[in-house]
């Protein structure tokens, strides 16, 4: 099953993480199914995709106050995530850094308006900055797969984008933090990629028979 949110819509950011001991059912608000799923390509059905395009208009501010508005503009729905790259310059959000990050979705009747990112002049360690870098990234659709139950899957994920087509093959992302057992033999627990990992990837393995849980064995693991 798809959705955009993960494993539960009532814990917010933390649906994104996979659950330890948990069914992948409708039961107890897990893994509701959200997106249909096709196995041709349903080009009678569905309208071809359009990619969105993103503008920054600039970081205004009130005088003698610190509080700033990054501005921007869309055509097209989405979500908008923002970076404040503090930390390290390398255009990727650390978490307990002096990096910022926020998300926001835009909506139709928000398309085409200029929107704000509020900010209070900080950085995450509560530092006043005079210079800042600003990454905007433009999401259409965010799709996760949180499967229940499944021990092997030894070769990981291929993703591809059909429409709009493109080259740039998607990144996949995963937090399995909550997770006790290892993916493979060998590994280690907790394994984590918030920066996206190049497909196929996030495989597990580590499942030898009935006596041993492994890793996907009772757990939920989202994609």
């Amino acid at each position: 099953m798809f959705n955009s949110y993960g494993t539960d819509p009532s814990l917010g950011i933390d649906a994104r993480k996979s659950v330890q001991g948990a069914t992948g059912t409708s039961e107890g608000n897990i893994s509701i199914p959200e997106y249909q799923i096709y196995l041709n390509d349903p080009i009678d059905i569905c309208e071809t995709a359009e990619a969105g395009t993103i503008e920054l208009n600039g970081v205004t501010t009130c005088e003698g106050a610190p509080s700033y508005c990054i501005e921007y503009v869309t055509d097209k729905p989405g979500t908008i995530v923002l970076l404040l790259d503090f930390d390290g310059n390398d255009g990727i959000y650390t978490p307990g850094t002096a990096d910022i990050s926020d998300t926001t979705i835009i909506d139709m009747s928000q398309i085409g308006a200029d929107q704000c990112f509020d900010w209070n002049g900080l950085d995450g360690l509560g530092n006043v900055v005079d210079d800042i870098r600003v990454l905007l990234s433009y999401e259409q659709g965010v799709y996760h797969f949180p499967i229940y139950d499944a021990e092997f899957l030894s070769e990981g994920f291929m993703i591809e984008r059909v429409r709009p087509a493109s080259s740039n093959v998607p990144k996949l992302f995963y937090d399995d933090s909550n997770i006790t057992s290892p993916p493979t033999m060998g590994g280690t627990t907790g394994d984590t990629d918030l920066n996206g990992c190049t497909t196929p990837c996030h495989n597990w393995d580590n499942y030898t028979d009935g006596e041993t849980v492994g890793f996907g064995n009772l757990n939920t693991i989202n994609s």
